[in-house]
């Protein structure tokens, strides 16, 4: 299995189908939290749902276009993060959330910068891009505090329920990157 220890607290480990109860009860506590910016909240009902999408998660990281890891904090799982990697262009996109109750330690951060620093140096990428709703201030802060450089908007981007989110988009070049 792999792991990542991006400090004393936080680390990341594959994601695998026996994880599905315990993702799918963080999810299931953190309904209304996450559903105000993931679309995949809603058709999330069983732990089933959680255990299909594991088992694609896992395919697609065998095929080596997904990376998807369990955020763990102080040895509890509390939420997920995860690269969708664009090979030829030796580019990758991050996504992550946190459960309802764990935001403000830094967690995600945490995670992200230790995400970031291995798509450069063990993936041998050259840009790490993320994408936020521009009013999830709580998203958009992670690539703000790592250094990421802003580049625009996405407009009416992604649908979440009934409305059309617009993203806010950064990057970070492996040039630029000081880990």
């Amino acid at each position: 299995m792999f792991s990542l220890r991006a400090d004393d607290e936080v680390d990341l480990e594959l994601a695998e189908e026996h994880h599905a109860q315990v993702i799918f009860d963080l999810t299931d506590r953190s309904r209304e939290h996450l559903g105000a910016w993931m679309p995949w909240v809603p058709a999330t009902v069983t732990v089933a749902d959680t255990l299909g999408f594991l088992k694609f998660v896992r395919a697609e990281y065998a095929a080596g276009r997904q990376f998807h890891a369990n955020l763990r904090y102080r040895g509890e799982v509390v939420g997920a993060i995860g690269l969708r990697i664009n090979r030829p262009n030796l580019t990758c996109e991050m996504g992550y959330w946190i459960g309802a109750g764990h935001e403000g330690r830094g967690i995600v951060t945490r995670g992200a910068r230790a995400l970031t620093s291995a798509a450069f140096r063990d993936l041998g990428l050259n840009r790490v891009e993320i994408r936020a709703g521009t009013r999830n201030a709580r998203s958009r802060a992670v690539p703000e505090r790592l250094g990421f450089t802003f580049e625009g908007v996405l407009r009416e981007h992604e649908k979440v329920g009934e409305r059309f989110l617009d993203h806010a988009v950064y990057s970070m070049l492996a040039a630029d990157w000081a880990g």
